[in-house]
């Protein structure tokens, strides 16, 4: 019992650390607890390896690098040099407890709305259905709505192989191992950068938030540029940049930080729209619902439709058709959505 923790000499995060160890060893965890501490671990890759050095420092590294999905793999944590002693404070047996507790942490399927990937996998979302997977090198994934995407982590590269649906990356850096995204025969690789990807009746679209993505392309032809109208050959992507591509061809756009949020608003469970066509917006709302939207009307079809709304919340968008646009909505015996010319025009 003489490895303990000096809670003067840690720095915040370090202090939480410990602070785990010892909630978690004072009683069994709860679900709720479970969740907390995942939640904790996934806010960086600085949480998930304070825990994997401590464990180092008393001895428990083996037995932690066996347990814990979430940590660094063991070559590389076998590669750093000890630090100091922490003295006084919490037992060595906490820390034992606490990689026991990990691996109950790596284990939960579902802990709320975030996972824990170990090894292949594959993740689904059912239509109206989001999640958000936490990756062992440290990457969160956000699913959007009926989604299917495998995971399959090697020593030498991160794949993500995206069957159907859309997801959000915010990949970890790790220049050994590219992180790739593979839809259809086209492959988005990164290192350290946070992109969307969707991929839908063989068209792929990627977004780009932060950092610099490879689009990647068997048949990739010459690239529009959307701003100029000129044609260049181009596959690497910036922030603020998306491109759209199917059977060969490729529209690459440079977008506005207000377009970039509402071609992501899905992550915060809300569609936002700015004038685009009313066939294009009751299109997006159906990929998260079973209902079904029907034009009586054809000439609604080009609407231009703009507002904010919450995924799910069929009935407030209805009203805002009637009331904002003079869309009448009305269901039939079946459950379809009819939209028509409103009744008071």
């Amino acid at each position: 019992m003489g490895n303990v923790i000096d809670f003067d000499n840690l720095s915040g995060i370090e202090a939480e650390a410990v602070n785990w160890i010892v909630r978690l060893d004072r009683n069994k965890p709860t679900d709720e607890e479970l969740g907390e501490l995942a939640a904790w671990i996934a806010q960086s890759s600085r949480h998930r390896t304070l825990i994997v050095e401590m464990s180092e420092q008393w001895g428990e590294l083996d037995q932690l690098t066996d347990l814990l999905a979430v940590a660094e793999p063991q070559s590389r944590l076998a590669r750093r040099p000890r630090r100091r002693i922490f003295r006084t404070g919490i037992a060595a047996r906490g820390l034992a407890f606490a990689a026991t507790i990990l691996l109950a942490v790596s284990a939960v399927v579902f802990v709320g709305t975030s996972f824990f990937e170990r090894g292949p996998s594959v993740y689904k979302t059912a239509i109206g259905e989001q999640k958000r997977v936490l990756l062992s090198d440290g990457s969160i994934v956000r699913i959007n709505t009926n989604t299917v995407l495998q995971v399959k982590f090697a020593d030498d590269e991160r794949r993500v192989v995206l069957e159907s649906g859309e997801a959000l990356f915010e990949v970890a850096k790790d220049a050994s191992r590219p992180f790739v995204v593979a839809a259809g025969t086209s492959e988005i690789v990164a290192i350290g950068t946070a992109f969307s990807v969707r991929f839908e009746y063989d068209t792929v679209e990627v977004t780009v938030s932060e950092g610099v993505v490879d689009f990647q392309a068997p048949t990739l032809l010459a690239n529009t540029t959307q701003e100029s109208g000129t044609r260049v050959k181009s596959e690497k992507l910036v922030a603020l940049e998306s491109i759209e591509y199917n059977q060969g061809n490729a529209v690459v756009t440079k977008l506005e930080q207000e377009e970039m949020a509402r071609a992501l608003a899905w992550r915060d469970g809300a569609l936002a729209f700015r004038g685009e066509p009313l066939d294009y917006v009751v299109a997006e709302v159906g990929r998260y619902s079973e209902i079904e939207f029907v034009f009586e009307d054809d000439s609604l079809r080009d609407l231009r439709v703009g507002g904010y709304f919450g995924i799910g919340e069929t009935d407030n968008l209805l009203i805002a058709l009637e009331e904002g646009f003079g869309v009448y909505a009305s269901r039939n015996p079946d459950g379809k959505i009819l939209l028509s010319r409103s009744r008071t025009n």
